[in-house]
């Protein structure tokens, strides 16, 4: 068991309460006690805490121990009394104490009290609460004013702050508060580590609760609003920092008097106090801040309409965080309210949001009859914001389902509004969704334009979210131009903008993209981690793009046990979008044919090289090479003769690199087989000179070995395949591909004998 001991709680407001919800998180295997000295009511603060904690009372014996420490020679009839009363709570034995001194019947002398005055007929009130009352009442009448005026402030006060409720001159004030110290009912905070230095305390909770409960309803609702607004005049255009103690002295203030004719007026400043607040939270990319602010100011708005805005900003907040069910869950009840409320346009905007949502979750059919039915909604014959808005949600998801001439036929609608009424957001976001479109339509230089243009604006614009869409669907080109370290830089400044902003999901979708070009590259081992990473995170649109592509450096590392590990994961593909379909499909063959089965694998790579073949897509080559290389394996090589021509029907601009080089190595294996040695020797030539070019490790190390185990063969190759099957065999040994790297071994003794 864990035992806290708190003895001064001065900062325990400020502080304390956080600090045992932080720990109770860890919690789960063992129990909290907490020995907290002059916080009886601890508990009461926190009920949700439940049996967790356990408030220690003291034993008769520490209590004795207490009392004559603080007061030696107290009468013993006393003691006990004190003592029976007090039920082990330090804090009754010590406001008695205090109850004796502001009486003049003790006296204090350094750190402990004598007596000084008759006690042995001393009245000790029953209850702590009566205790701390009588102290208060014997109080002098200015000092119990200004005490009520601190208690309305809060815990602790700033003594301007307390000047300017109470309407007295700073002097005055100070006067008072330094007796108030001397009677030790405040404590002045002078700790150089605290962010309440300077200000005054009540050294217990209680005698604050006490003194806010002498007051009327009538005083108490004045002094609140009084507060609220000397706060929201001193804060300036800062107030927002303070939003929550501003809405909690507007919302005490409508407790007081919930029937006044003003408590409306009153709720609706707390809300948009908070409103505000979780505005300023999401500009300074603290989104779970936000999101709880705007949850709170939901609830005190009273319009269904205002109720559903405020939702709609808790979603988006919640979406930042990463946090995809509960923002659908906003932002459905948000598209409600927006109904209900009579403003249908709007709530069809939200739904477009949700649906986003859902696309991110990986729901992708799911994600499109949302959209389908939001876009409907407004079929009125009207192009305004919520039209164009909708439209490029929509065409995003239909790129993504492989429907590019609905892709960019949304787009077109989208930029045709959006650029005509300057709306900035749209047209980025329809920008970017037209150049992915066209660059799986086989059109990369338009794509690469109109992506860098949708960058330009989005940064001008200081539009986060379109400018890390753009740098993520640039980066797919720059891959697929097998540029594959600018796509990682173009990531990396991507990255740094999510980070700024707090926005988790734009974090993780760069991420993603991240560890593709980890993989060509051959940084495999930051790129495993990465997958790991999101994987374990969350299970959303993202964790699902970069986990097919772990199988591919599993395989090259004869990892079969871990290859069998994530079979599963590509064994229901029904809700993911075409492109996730096709990778699944090709992890599932490559695991398939890894564990033995290449015939039982051959269709489905077969399938998923052929689906991406047209798109120019980076990853295309990598299907492509797996497809040919279980041809083979399944003693098919008419399946990667077939593959081979279908790369010869493409377009120009369709030939990629990267696959112009997996294609001339095809060739190179094909010609092999067929005991053309001339033709292999030629192709594999070219497609080794291609991925040095590239700067693709294991790509190139595979071609070297091949052409090496072609050269081994031939009287005059064996100098040259001794070189290859060098270089090849420390490719592979900084890669950790361990089958791959025995092979080399292996020819390398070979051709040295």
């Amino acid at each position: 068991p864990v035992v806290l001991v708190f003895e001064d709680l001065q900062w325990a407001d400020s502080g304390l309460l956080d600090f045992i919800d932080y720990l109770l998180e860890w919690s789960a295997d063992f129990p909290i006690f907490i020995l907290a000295l002059g916080r009886p009511e601890l508990l009461a603060v926190r009920p949700a805490w439940g049996p967790t904690i356990t408030l220690a009372p003291l034993g008769d014996d520490a209590m004795a121990e207490l009392l004559g420490g603080l007061v030696p020679g107290l009468p013993e009839e006393l003691a006990v009394q004190i003592r029976r009363r007090a039920e082990g709570v330090p804090l009754y034995a010590v406001e008695t104490v205090r109850m004796l001194l502001d009486r003049g019947l003790v006296a204090q002398q350094g750190a402990r009290y004598v007596i000084t005055g008759d006690v042995s007929d001393l009245e000790v009130p029953e209850t702590l609460q009566a205790l701390v009352a009588a102290r208060l009442d014997n109080l002098e009448a200015a000092e119990r004013t200004l005490l009520q005026d601190a208690a309305v402030i809060g815990q602790s006060f700033s003594p301007a702050t307390l000047a300017a409720i109470a309407a007295r001159s700073a002097a005055e004030v100070q006067r008072l508060l330094d007796g108030l110290v001397a009677k030790q009912v405040l404590a002045h905070v002078e700790d150089p580590r605290s962010g309440e230095r300077g200000q005054y305390a009540f050294l217990q909770a209680l005698l604050r609760t006490v003194a806010l409960g002498t007051l009327s309803r009538r005083d108490r609702k004045a002094r609140h609003l009084a507060v609220a607004r000397h706060l929201e005049e001193a804060w300036g255009d800062e107030a927002a920092e303070i939003a929550e103690v501003l809405a909690g002295h507007y919302l005490s203030a409508v407790a007081a008097d919930p029937d006044a004719t003003d408590a409306h007026a009153i709720r609706a400043s707390a809300c948009q106090t908070l409103a505000a607040a979780g505005r300023r939270a999401i500009s300074l990319a603290l989104g779970p801040e936000a999101r709880r602010h705007f949850e709170r100011a939901a609830e005190l708005a009273e319009e269904p309409a205002v109720r559903g805005q405020l939702l709609r900003e808790a979603g988006t907040a919640a979406r930042l965080s990463g946090e995809l069910s509960d923002a659908l869950a906003l932002l459905t009840t948000a598209a409600e309210l927006l109904r209900e409320g009579g403003l249908p346009r709007e709530a069809a905007r939200v739904e477009g949001l949700a649906g986003d949502v859902q696309f991110e979750e990986g729901h992708v059919d799911a994600a499109a009859e949302r959209l389908t039915r939001a876009y409907a909604a407004l079929d009125d014959g009207s192009d305004d914001d919520a039209v164009a808005e909708l439209a490029a949600r929509q065409a995003r998801v239909a790129a993504a389902r492989g429907d590019q001439r609905e892709a960019l036929s949304l787009a077109d609608t989208a930029l045709r509004i959006a650029d005509g009424r300057r709306l900035g957001p749209i047209l980025a976001s329809a920008l970017v969704t037209k150049g992915n479109a066209l660059a799986e339509a086989g059109r990369p230089a338009e794509s690469t334009a109109l992506l860098t243009h949708a960058i330009e604006v989005a940064l001008e614009q200081d539009l986060a979210a379109e400018a890390m869409r753009g740098y993520y669907n640039l980066a797919e080109s720059l891959m697929g131009a097998a540029r594959f370290t600018e796509a990682e830089a173009m990531l990396e400044r991507g990255l740094a903008l999510a980070r700024r902003r707090g926005d988790r999901q734009g974090e993780r979708m760069l991420l993603s993209q991240g560890a593709v070009a980890l993989l060509f590259l051959g940084r495999w081992d930051e790129a495993l981690a990465r997958v790991t990473a999101l994987r374990d995170q969350a299970q959303d649109l993202w964790s699902t793009w970069c986990t097919p592509f772990a199988p591919h450096v599993l395989a090259a590392r004869g990892d079969v046990a871990g290859l069998r590990a994530l079979l599963d994961d590509f064994s229901t593909v029904s809700e993911m979008d075409v492109g996730h379909r096709t990778m699944a499909t090709a992890a599932r063959a490559l695991i398939v044919r890894e564990t033995g089965h290449p015939q039982e694998a051959l269709a489905d790579a077969r399938e998923a090289a052929l689906a991406v073949l047209p798109t120019g897509l980076s990853h295309m080559p990598l299907l492509f090479a797996e497809a040919v290389q279980t041809a083979f394996a399944a003693g098919e090589p008419a399946g990667a003769e077939e593959l081979i021509e279908r790369v010869d029907a493409l377009q120009p601009a369709q030939l990629i690199p990267m696959l112009d080089a997996e294609a001339e190595r095809a060739r190179g294996r094909l010609a092999a087989h067929r005991g053309n040695g001339s033709a292999a020797d030629q192709s594999f030539r070219r497609a080794i000179a291609l991925f040095r070019e590239m700067a693709t490790p294991f790509a190139l190390a595979r071609a070297q070995i091949e052409h090496a185990e072609l050269l081994s063969g031939t009287p005059d190759g064996a100098a040259e395949a001794q070189v290859l099957s060098e270089e090849a065999a420390s490719a592979f040994d900084a890669l950790g591909a361990k089958p791959w790297l025995e092979r080399a071994q292996a020819l390398r003794s070979v051709v040295a004998a």
